[in-house]
């Protein structure tokens, strides 16, 4: 469960040890990686949006490309509930500011990264978007209040906007990587080319400090999962956006929902069944959002593309033994 609006969140722990060893010697961070470890990192600069995403040999090829000298990662705001960490950072080189960062880790119960997903925007240059954050930190109160508009009255998001407000989104699909950014105007470019029909956000860790915040999420359309996304917002003292950054992957689509904990807009938790009746001769398909089978009480971590042998007990056909892949 989320703490309640106004208690101070719990900080990250693993993430700055991370940040550190990737930034003094690279290679210090991989012992931090779990078995089947995956990776997204969403960024964009002066060569346009890019993804990096796949597993432990993609996120080898990832470290040999980067510039890594005298780059130095900064958090400014972020928090910990349960075994997701979620932050908001910005990176410099030999001091000088490079742009911003919303990164987020699922940790196994070894305190492992099973997955990070990164998003980094260069748009907003030197500007402090988390200036006046440091101090105590509590769930976000302005990213709920903006999303739920966007999803319900997505025209009425516009007065919740400051005056000069800026915004950058990156979004990955089956056609490639994709950005959205600038001021007012071109935000309402962005709402009028979106198919917001069917379409929802829903948060699952969120943290506010000072007048900024950041988020992870993931959305749905009509109940199908879309994509994971982390957000931040900085709002003025009206608590209007004042800027915002956007980042969603497909990288984990169909997983997010079952491995954190739904807090904010969530849709209704669907009943759990003893038994479904089945017609003779029906056929019945699992899937999110639908009819599923989740696991519990597992005595190991299962990655997504293992198989794992399941045992179905039907009224009058008894026991027959399946075998399905994780995802």
């Amino acid at each position: 469960m989320s703490a309640p609006t106004g208690a101070t969140l719990e900080a990250s722990r693993f993430l700055p040890v991370y940040f550190e060893k990737l930034d003094e010697q690279a290679l210090e961070a991989l012992p931090m990686l779990a078995d089947g470890f995956r990776f997204s990192f969403l960024w964009s600069d002066e060569g346009g949006p890019r993804e990096f995403t796949g597993g432990l040999e993609d996120f080898h090829g990832y470290l040999a490309q980067r510039r890594a000298e005298g780059q130095r990662h900064h958090i400014d705001v972020g928090a910990r509930e349960g075994q997701v960490e979620v932050v908001l950072g910005h990176t410099t080189r030999w001091g000088e500011r490079l742009g911003n960062f919303t990164f987020v880790v699922w940790l196994d119960a070894e305190g492992r990264a099973e997955r990070l997903y990164s998003g980094r925007t260069e748009r907003f240059g030197k500007a402090e978007v988390a200036a006046g954050a440091g101090g105590e930190t509590t769930s976000a109160t302005v990213l709920p209040a903006f999303l739920g508009t966007l999803d319900e009255r997505p025209l009425e998001v516009v007065p919740l906007l400051a005056p000069g407000m800026e915004f950058a989104i990156l979004w990955s699909d089956e056609r490639g990587v994709h950005e959205f950014n600038g001021g007012l105007e071109e935000y309402h470019g962005y709402l009028e080319q979106r198919e917001p029909e069917g379409q929802l956000h829903h948060l699952a860790v969120t943290a506010r400090s000072g007048h900024t915040e950041v988020a992870l999420g993931y959305t749905t359309r009509n109940g199908a999962e879309l994509g994971t996304f982390t957000m931040w917002a900085q709002a003025d003292e009206q608590e209007r956006v004042q800027r915002f950054f956007a980042g969603r992957t497909l990288a984990f689509s169909e997983r997010t929902r079952h491995q954190v904990n739904t807090v904010q807009h969530a849709p209704e938790e669907l009943p759990k069944s003893a038994k479904v009746e089945l017609a003779p001769g029906s056929r019945l398909e699992l899937k999110p959002g639908s009819y599923h089978l989740m696991l519990i009480g597992l005595k190991r971590t299962l990655a997504p593309g293992q198989t794992v042998t399941l045992t179905l007990e039907f009224e009058r056909a008894g026991r027959i033994t399946t075998r399905a892949e994780v995802r």
